[in-house]
């Protein structure tokens, strides 16, 4: 096969004639290493976030897995509106799958926690779902498969009130 002025064996991909490598032929490594993006880009780890939004910067969310963020992405895209993590990863939480990075404590801002959770339920590659009607937490995990629902008597007539 010849060789043309639009394709290349060395590198494989040319944009308008220029091969990616010679892009990047006179620059040093690390200008064009993701990292040099960050200061091109104002809190660049969250505009990477797009699935969900953090309740504050002590909400640890960097080690979540593709699942759980498919599962977040899911219930951005339903509801039409980022869930924001209210706890994420939390290491001295026993057998907690916050300890494993697999769980996510949400809320999305107008929708009620029942419907968070029933939608949560319907998707592939859910565990666990529970509920907690006195915070409107509902927590979502890609662990086991189980559903909770804490809901105490008292709180359930207090919130009658409101």
């Amino acid at each position: 096969m010849p060789m043309s002025a639009t394709s290349t064996f060395a590198t494989g991909i040319m944009i308008c004639g220029l091969s990616v490598a010679s892009l990047y032929a006179s620059q040093s490594p690390e200008a064009h290493h993701p990292s040099g993006l960050q200061g091109l880009i104002p809190d660049f780890e969250s505009k990477l976030e797009v699935a969900y939004t953090k309740q504050s910067n002590n909400v640890r969310s960097n080690c979540f897995p593709a699942q759980l963020i498919a599962v977040l992405t899911s219930l951005h895209r339903r509801f039409g509106k980022r869930p924001v993590v209210t706890s994420g990863y939390r290491p001295r939480s026993g057998r907690s799958m916050h300890a494993k990075c697999k769980a996510a404590d949400i809320r999305i801002i107008g929708i009620k926690p029942g419907q968070i959770a029933r939608y949560a339920r319907e998707l592939n590659g859910i565990g666990g779902v529970g509920t907690y009607c006195s915070t409107g937490i509902v927590h979502v995990d890609v662990g086991p498969r189980r559903d909770w629902h804490h809901c105490t008597r008292t709180k359930k007539v207090a919130s009658l009130w409101h």
